[in-house]
């Protein structure tokens, strides 16, 4: 099996955008099926900065959230959108926060989406290393059965 990846700005656009193109080719001579996760471990959403994460570390969490994933007709969450809940400032006035980061998953030349893992406990389970996926055995079981958490937790994005 052989693995490229590929990263690249999305010109022409009035947003910033990275991509992130993986591509697989089955190198051997047999059928291959493959079960992957892809993405980041942890994302920190706009307005997060390394200063914040020092000073605030984990009770930052408390502002953390994951929106457009209400839809519980669907299973999985396609288009997550991740932002801080309000401003973590210090002040009498609470500020909204508007700004925020998405996410998009597909496979070339399919027109579905895929889902996106955004709880970090469905893939790695009880480790907080975020190293070993303790939870993983199959990108449909996550998806299917996985209750994720979308608030007060530092987000995935598979």
């Amino acid at each position: 099996l052989t693995t490229s990846v590929l990263y690249y700005t999305v010109p022409g656009e009035d947003f910033p955008a990275l991509v992130r193109r993986v591509t697989f080719k089955n190198s051997g001579s047999e059928a291959a099926t493959l079960d992957v996760l892809d993405g980041l471990a942890r994302l920190e959403p706009f307005g997060v900065n390394a200063g914040m994460l020092g000073a605030m570390g984990r009770t930052l969490e408390g502002w953390m959230r994951v929106y457009n994933c209400e839809d519980e007709s669907i299973q999985g969450c396609y288009k997550p959108y991740f932002k801080l809940s309000a401003s973590t400032a210090d002040s009498a006035q609470v500020q909204m926060i508007v700004e925020g980061n998405f996410v998009l998953a597909f496979v070339e030349g399919e027109t579905e989406l895929l889902p996106i893992v955004v709880d970090p406990s469905a893939v790695f389970g009880q480790d907080t290393t975020l190293t070993v996926p303790e939870s993983f055995d199959s990108v449909e079981q996550i998806v299917t059965e996985a209750n994720e958490l979308k608030a007060s937790k530092t987000p995935c994005a598979f």
